[in-house]
């Protein structure tokens, strides 16, 4: 029976190592769209180190004003926040076509509109840019939304596969999240 890959199974979403897997590298522009308690922004500013830039994108302000703290008590400078609304294209006023590695982690459970937020994502991806997406699976767990509300990674690789953007990997990120690599 096969195996299949996993980043730290048994657990949570481990920032660090879902990064490493979808190749973040120093000097990466990542962006980092619904980005939340910003887990992943953190993660990915100290991976991509000074050289680099993290631009973490949410519809709440109030998340975005503790992400800015965060950073400055953390001693990171390469973290830009962006207040916008991911369903309305090209609202973040980040540049199209200019990121390395574009995150959708915990985020596209929470929209009705999903292709959107795809279209959006896709469209920062500079040339060779990577979109990760890691999102709750679609099965009972003792806590989480109800599993009608999760995703559907087979739509998603649809949508996905739509902007003209290839899944390159899908993969388990711990217990209780499936994930999907898209390459430009």
């Amino acid at each position: 029976m096969e195996q299949k890959q996993t980043v730290e199974s048994g657990k949570f979403i481990h920032p660090k190592e879902l990064l490493l897997h979808a190749g973040i590298t120093q000097g990466m522009r990542v962006a980092d769209l619904g980005c939340g308690n910003g887990y992943i922004t953190k993660a990915a500013a100290m991976l991509v180190g000074p050289e680099g830039a993290v631009f973490a994108a949410d519809v709440q302000k109030s998340v975005l004003h503790q992400i800015e703290k965060d950073a400055h008590t953390l001693g990171l400078s390469n973290i830009h926040t962006v207040w916008t609304n991911l369903e309305k294209h090209q609202a973040s006023n980040i540049p199209p076509a200019s990121i390395n590695l574009v995150c959708l982690v915990n985020t596209l459970f929470q929209s009705q509109d999903k292709k959107s937020i795809i279209k959006e994502a896709t469209s920062l991806l500079a040339p060779g840019g990577v979109l990760l997406i890691a999102d709750w699976k679609r099965t009972t767990t003792p806590f989480g939304p109800l599993p009608d509300e999760r995703v559907d990674f087979r739509e998603i690789d649809m949508l996905v596969a739509a902007e003209g953007i290839n899944k390159i990997d899908s993969f388990e990120a711990g217990t209780y999240h499936d994930a999907r690599l898209y390459k430009k």
